[in-house]
C-alpha cells in the first residue's frame, strides 16, 4: 500500500508555528498540513506546545488513497465510492462519476458534535446529513464560539465541553435512555 509520510518534515517541531513555517510545499503531504496551517489557528483553548507535541507523536503515515478519498469527497461536495477516473470507474461502478454512498442503509445511532468555526462543518450541514441518514439523534453544537475542528483534540475545554457530553450521550444508551431521531425544521436552509 503507498504511504507518505505526515509530519517527518519537522519532527522536531515543538509549536505550530515551527510546522507550519517548515512545510515543504512540494510534497504530496503537504496539501494536507497546508490545509491544517491556514484553517486552524490555534484558539485561546489550544496551547501551542501541546500541538507539537500530538502532531510529534501522530501516525507517521496516512494510505494515499485515504487522503485522496477523504479530499475528493470534501472538494466534490458528495459522499461518494472512491475516484478510480473515468476510465476505470466504468469498469467498477457502471458510470463515470463514482456512485454515492448509501447513506439510508447506516442503521447506527448518529451523534454530529461541531464547533462554530470548524472549516470541515459548514452551518447546516448537520441538517442536510439528518435528513439522509436514517437515526440522527443528537446535534449539539459546542457552546464555545471560537471552538475548530481542531479543538475537539487540541483544546483545553474539550472535557467540559464536547468530551462529558459524548460520555453523556453513551450513558443514557447504556441506561436505556434512547433519544429519539432528530426533527429537521423545514426553513434551515
Amino acid at each position: 500500500m503507498d504511504t507518505v509520510e505526515i509530519n517527518n518534515s519537522t519532527p522536531e517541531a515543538h509549536t505550530t508555528e515551527e510546522y507550519c513555517e517548515n512545510n515543504d510545499n512540494s510534497t504530496p503531504e503537504a496539501h494536507t498540513t497546508e490545509e491544517y496551517c491556514e484553517n486552524n489557528d490555534p484558539t485561546d483553548e489550544q496551547s501551542t506546545e501541546d500541538i507539537g507535541l500530538i502532531i510529534s507523536l501522530a501516525p507517521p503515515r496516512v494510505a494515499v488513497n485515504q487522503a485522496m478519498h477523504y479530499m475528493d469527497n470534501f472538494n466534490s461536495g458528495r459522499f461518494q465510492k472512491f475516484d478510480f477516473g473515468p476510465k476505470e470507474n466504468m469498469k467498477l461502478y457502471g458510470q463515470k462519476i463514482p456512485p454515492l454512498y448509501n447513506l439510508s442503509a447506516v442503521t447506527a445511532p448518529i451523534a454530529f458534535f461541531y464547533g462554530q468555526q470548524d472549516s470541515f462543518f459548514v452551518d447546516g450541514d448537520y441538517y442536510e446529513s439528518a435528513e439522509l441518514l436514517p437515526n440522527v439523534v443528537l446535534i449539539h453544537r459546542i457552546s464555545y464560539d471560537r471552538y475548530t475542528h481542531s479543538d475537539f483534540i487540541l483544546a483545553r475545554n474539550s472535557t467540559e465541553l464536547a468530551y462529558e457530553p459524548t460520555y453523556k450521550l453513551f450513558k443514557d444508551y447504556d441506561d436505556g435512555i434512547v433519544p429519539p431521531r432528530v426533527k429537521v425544521p423545514d426553513n434551515y436552509i
